[in-house]
This record gives C-alpha cells, structure tokens and sequence, in this order.
C-alpha cells in the first residue's frame, strides 16, 4: 500500500505538476476525481449517510447505513483515548504521509495503526462543491494488522484462526460491530464499535422523500457542481426534433 502511494505522489507531481499539496490532499483530490486511495469517504451527516444509502431507490435490493465510532471505548478510570481528528499540522500536513515512516508492527501498534482501536477522521478543505454540500470526510486507518490481540477475534466456522491473507481479503480496516441500543463496553480487543442498520428496499422510496421534503436533499443538492448536472442532462427524456 505504501509503494502505491508513493508511486501514486511522483506521478502527480512530476508528470502532472501537482507538486504544491501535502500529501493528504493529494490523495483527496485523486480520489474524488474518481483515483483510488486508501480513504474511505464517510459523511459526519447520519441523514446525509441516509440519502446515499438510500440513493439507488426501489431496486429491490436492501441497502446499510453503518456508523463508525472513532476511538474504542475507554475502561472505567482510564483516561480517555488519543483524539482522532486529522488536522494539516506538521504531521499530517507534510509532503509525506506520516504512515510511511511507520514501517514496523511495533511502531503501527503503537500510534493505533491499523489495530481497529483508533480511527482517524479528516475533514478536507472545501476544494469540492461536494464537500461541503455533502458534509464530506475521509476515514483514515492503516491495513488490518494480521497479529496481536485482535487476530484472535477472528475465526472461521471450523474454528480455525484467519489467516492474514484471509483479512486482508475481507476489509480494508477492522469491524466489530455493536447494538446501537446498548451504550458500548470496552473490549479485551481495544476495537472501536460499528454500529450498523439495515434499510429495507420498500422503505428506500419514502425515506428519500421525507429527507428531500423536510431538508431539501436532492441530486442538484448532493451534486451541486456541472459533471453531474452534464450527467444529469444525458438521461433527461428531451423533447424530439421535429424536421418540418
């Protein structure tokens, strides 16, 4: 993953000359463009999380709503977790990605990389209409680390542990998750909860319109910039020429 992303950074900035941005919005701007990064897009709007969810309509298929917690929960008298909101500073704001010097399994353990304890959240500039229609922000974490006291949560029907490559192949960050009824305990695995909620493909329809009727979300709201209005207008039904 890290050789990508620096292969990904020397192309953009020595062939395509996008040499002024940190790294970090380097990978936004790709990946909102369309590139791939190890981002993953998240709203900090649950009714927002709701319209995308709901996006497809009725097609007949349910969709899932899932909600990220960003920091495990904390035992009783222990002081709360490390915060996890990204800002440019001179960590994250530099030329490199600070990830790329975690280079070890010591190193990553220790500052939560990739152990599903602790969740990064970075709310990039409004570069983009979309991120600020969208109340847009990135969910930043390292690859699932393949030992240590998470690894023996996983295992297969036959009761055999997952191997690493079996990880790596189901998700890209650590999930366990939680009933949204009940308040979350911490964990002899350190992981922070997912709580997640099933939406019904016959609800799809109506929970699209009540959100469009009482927030005023739509296409033209979510999608307020001209590729989607060019989009938009490709799969209008127009008005068919008439040669007389």
């Amino acid at each position: 993953m890290v050789a990508a992303e620096r292969q990904i950074l020397k192309v953009a900035r020595q062939d395509w000359r996008f040499d002024g941005m940190s790294a970090l919005e380097t990978f936004a701007r790709i990946q909102h463009a369309g590139g791939s990064s190890r981002f993953i897009d998240v709203t900090k709007n649950p009714f927002i999380g709701a319209w995308f969810a709901c996006e497809s309509g009725d097609d007949g298929t349910d969709a899932r709503l899932f909600a990220f917690a960003t920091t495990a929960p904390s035992k009783n008298g222990e002081a709360p977790r490390a915060e996890s909101q990204i800002e440019l500073d001179h960590e994250f704001g530099g030329y490199l990605p600070p990830w790329h010097s975690w280079d070890d399994m010591v190193e990553r353990q220790k500052v939560d990389w990739g152990s599903g304890s602790r969740r990064r959240i970075w709310v990039p500039p409004a570069y983009d209409a979309r991120i600020a229609a969208q109340n847009a922000a990135f969910l930043i974490d390292g690859v699932p680390l393949p030992a240590g006291k998470a690894a023996s949560y996983f295992k297969a029907p036959n009761g055999s542990y997952w191997t690493r490559s079996d990880m790596l192949a189901a998700g890209s960050i650590y999930m366990k998750t939680a009933k949204p009824t009940r308040k979350p305990l911490s964990n002899k695995y350190g992981f922070a909860p997912t709580f997640t909620f099933r939406i019904t493909a016959s609800a799809k329809d109506e929970i699209k319109r009540v959100l469009t009727d009482r927030f005023g979300y739509s296409v033209s709201y979510i999608y307020p910039d001209m590729p989607m209005l060019a989009s938009y207008v490709k799969s209008m039904e127009l008005p068919a020429l008439n040669p007389s």
